[in-house]
C-alpha cells in the first residue's frame, strides 16, 4: 500500500514540474508578438516624452493633462 502512494505521489510531481518547466517556455511567435508589442509601446512613451521635454512649462490644465506619462 505504501509503495503505491509513494508511486502515485511520484507521478504527481512528475506531472508538476512538467508543467512548471511549460510556464516559461515561449514558442518563437510569442516571442515576437512580445518584442512588437514592447516596440510599440517605447514608441509611444518615448513621443510623449520627446514632446514633453520641449515645453519648458505646463501651465494648463490641457497641456498637464496631455503629457501625464503612463
Amino acid at each position: 500500500m505504501q509503495r503505491e502512494y509513494d508511486y502515485v505521489r511520484s507521478l504527481q510531481q512528475q506531472e508538476q514540474e512538467q508543467q512548471d518547466e511549460e510556464k516559461y517556455i515561449l514558442t518563437e511567435d510569442e516571442i515576437k508578438e512580445l518584442r512588437e508589442g514592447l516596440k510599440t509601446k517605447w514608441e509611444f512613451v518615448n513621443k510623449k516624452y520627446q514632446l514633453l521635454t520641449h515645453k519648458a512649462v505646463l501651465d494648463t490644465i490641457g497641456l498637464r493633462r496631455r503629457f501625464v506619462l503612463y
